[in-house]
């Protein structure tokens, strides 16, 4: 019985994740305490030059602004900016596959009246740089304003009624939307751009929206692509945002998603953000008892024998409330106001001036206020020794549970912070392995010397139901996120195969998780991470649940190693903080070089899998597919996204149109091995029961001999 499960059956998943760790165990401690006191050594050098590069950004940037005027320049700088070119734009593509037909005038009402128009409470844009230019300036991107802005070259319908001498149907419709896609943005106007393209079809009307637009916006304006999506809002979507990245333990998520077999082995700091909230808390209600007390606007009585204590406490308030006031006014007046003119305005509220200095002063030093505070604070004392101090103690008694709780809140977190602690720790290590020394001792493959044109040709795959994802877990054991894994592998290496490329042992890729959430909905959370997965190519082609559990092992043991890039990348302290400490010169070279060895980007788009609902427009219409695709830029040749929605999953491709058409393999082999792993694992399965019911028998057949024999 052990052989059929013992070779054949994937992995347990504790087994998996011990193997893993005692590999890594086998790994020097001696290797990771060196690369960590070398990186603390290197950080004052990192200081300055961070230092010294923002000071000449602020001065380049501060000559540019004087220089061109009329413009208004990007001061951040992201690695996505840091790749730009003219051949090369970072342009995020998201496609729509919708039942029924759409209506563009409505579509272009709604843009220009809850985005284009849409204003804060104070007057100010929402989104102001949709209706801008962008150009750049010696290599500093920068908008300008337009006059002559139309929303009818932002939002167009394609003439599908003749495209190569036919019109556009599902059988050409992938080639029909590659090649708008391969054609740049037109330049004289805002770099967006929604394209509604109706489908004819024999038994259905259908239409597909393509939404093409720049990164820039969406990190400069804060826009969401679930702005431009149009679609119902439910009562789900008004959920609150999610402060911590991470699962929390109640999170009602699902938990066969690739994020949370992830965060299953990185630190979850549950107990931390309880007590940084009962922190907040606590501070919150000190606060408003301090103002309730001392502030004049509360308590007038304050101001008619005011000490300098008094006094100092009058300035710390309205030191916070100027604070406060700046920030705010900073996010949305049209024209804030200057921190002056508002510290001007809170002290004349609170009657803060010279006279009143002068007042406390007074009183302070006043010798009858003297005597009568000494008799005070003495009868404080006293009253303490004999009364509040029992009556204290009490009500620690009374109270001893829930100290004893946040004493052990307090312990957990300090745990959890120990282990954040071991986790960066680690990360210098990490860093050099899959940084440095993996590209001094690769093997170049085809995708990494491919020679790229800067165009991009974006395809997908056959859908594959999440019945059967679910029926392989069934049977195998294996999560729905290692089915895919496993799946992306074997298609790859038959593109490897079909098309003649020498089989490398491993694809180096870089692996995002976002959530469905990010997509469609338009609030500011966000939940990914990033890990460097190298895809195992030399599998069985003809044992597909071998060539799973050799998958799993590579995919938990990535996640043992990198768990501290994980966890860094989910709290954004990722590859963008190169941009903050190197030049933007520096920063192009060390990614060029980065993805030259990483020349294939992953993004698992992940949806709940028990939720088969799907998404409407705001006219009813049903969204049938998702396609979501992040731009491959620098030496990345080949973008693969797996999109998760409603009952289906499909494999996206964004690729350099020089791949074209030898990709395609990819995308026809991927619902392929799927199939081919859902019938193996039914084979075996069934092998297995039969064993089962025959050993049954033959146990039943013994025990009735026996009987005879007794008798």
């Amino acid at each position: 019985m052990e052989d059929l499960v013992t070779g054949k059956f994937p992995l347990d998943h504790e087994f998996i994740l011990e193997a893993a760790e005692e590999k890594e165990a086998l790994l020097s401690p001696v290797y990771t305490f060196f690369a960590f006191v070398f990186t603390c050594c290197s950080l004052p050098f990192v200081f300055s030059v961070y230092f010294g590069v923002n000071f000449c950004r602020r001065l380049w940037l501060k000559h540019l602004q004087r220089k061109f005027p009329d413009l208004e320049f990007v001061k951040r700088t992201s690695l996505r900016t840091a790749m730009d070119t003219i051949r090369n734009q970072g342009i995020v593509t998201v496609l729509l596959q919708v039942k029924g037909s759409c209506n563009v005038a409505l579509f272009r009402q709604k843009i220009q009246e809850e985005i284009l128009n849409k204003r804060h409470p104070n007057g100010r844009l929402c989104f102001p740089h949709l209706t801008c230019k962008l150009t750049s300036r010696y290599g500093r991107y920068a908008w300008k304003t337009t006059v002559d802005f139309n929303i009818e070259n932002h939002i167009l319908v394609a003439n599908t009624t003749q495209y190569k001498g036919r019109s556009v149907s599902e059988d050409n419709i992938q080639e029909f939307v590659s090649d708008i896609v391969s054609k740049y943005l037109p330049t004289d106007i805002p770099p967006w751009q929604i394209t509604i393209i109706p489908v004819t079809s024999s038994d259905e009307e259908r239409s597909y929206i393509l939404i093409r637009i720049h990164h820039i916006l969406l990190s400069e304006d804060n826009i969401k692509l679930g702005h431009l999506l149009m679609l119902q809002r439910t009562r789900e979507d008004e959920d609150t945002e999610q402060d911590w990245p991470l699962l929390r333990p109640d999170d009602e998520r699902d938990l066969e998603s690739i994020q949370a077999v992830l965060e299953s082995a990185t630190v979850k700091p549950a107990a931390t953000v309880r007590l940084y909230e009962r922190f907040c808390e606590s501070l919150t209600n000190a606060w408003n008892e301090l103002v309730y007390q001392y502030d004049p606007l509360e308590n007038p009585c304050v101001l008619k024998a005011p000490t300098l204590f008094n006094y100092a406490i009058l300035c710390l308030i309205s030191g916070v409330y100027v604070i406060k006031d700046y920030c705010n006014s900073g996010k949305h007046a049209v024209e804030a106001p200057s921190i002056r003119a508002i510290a001007r305005k809170e002290l004349k509220r609170r009657k803060v001036n010279f006279r009143l200095l002068q007042k406390c002063v007074y009183n302070t030093i006043n010798p009858f206020n003297v005597f009568l505070r000494s008799i005070s604070i003495t009868w404080y004392i006293n009253t303490s020794l004999l009364i509040r101090c029992p009556l204290f103690f009490l009500s620690l008694l009374r109270d001893l549970n829930g100290y004893l709780q946040l004493g052990g809140l307090v312990l957990r977190s300090l745990r959890e912070m120990a282990q954040v602690l071991g986790v960066v720790y680690k990360i210098p290590r990490v860093l050099m392995d899959e940084m440095m020394f993996s590209i001094l001792n690769e093997h170049l493959n085809q995708l990494q010397t491919v020679s790229l044109c800067g165009r991009k040709v974006v395809n997908w795959s056959e859908p594959v139901n999440v019945s059967v994802l679910k029926q392989v877990q069934h049977d195998t054991g294996a999560l729905p996120c290692e089915i895919l894994a496993y799946a992306l592998t074997a298609s790859v290496q038959t593109y490897f195969e079909k098309n003649g490329y020498p089989l490398p042992k491993k694809v180096h890729t870089t692996v995002r998780f976002i959530s469905q959430e990010d997509i469609l909905k338009t609030n500011k959370r966000l939940s990914n991470g990033i890990l460097c997965f190298d895809l195992p190519l030399h599998i069985p082609k003809d044992d597909p649940l071998y060539s799973l559990n050799i998958t799993q092992y590579a995919l938990h043991n990535t996640l043992i190693k990198q768990s501290s890039i994980y966890l860094a990348s989910s709290l954004r302290l990722d590859l963008n903080l190169l941009t903050y400490v190197l030049p933007s010169v520096a920063v192009r070279f060390l990614l060029y070089l980065l993805t030259r060895h990483y020349s294939v980007t992953i993004t698992q788009v992940e949806g709940n899998f028990n939720e088969t609902k799907r998404k409407k427009l705001l006219w009813g219409q049903e969204i049938e597919n998702i396609i979501y695709w992040r731009p491959p830029q620098a030496n990345i040749s080949l973008s693969l996204t797996l999109m998760c929605y409603g009952e289906e999953v499909r494999l996206g491709t964004m690729a350099d149109a020089e791949l074209m058409p030898h990709h395609l393999v990819i995308l026809k082999e991927f619902p392929q091995k799927i199939n081919q792993l859902a019938s193996a694992a039914a084979l075996l399965r069934q092998h297995y029961s039969s064993s089962l019911s025959s050993l049954d028998m033959s146990t039943a057949s013994d025990s009735s001999l026996h009987l005879d024999f007794s008798e």
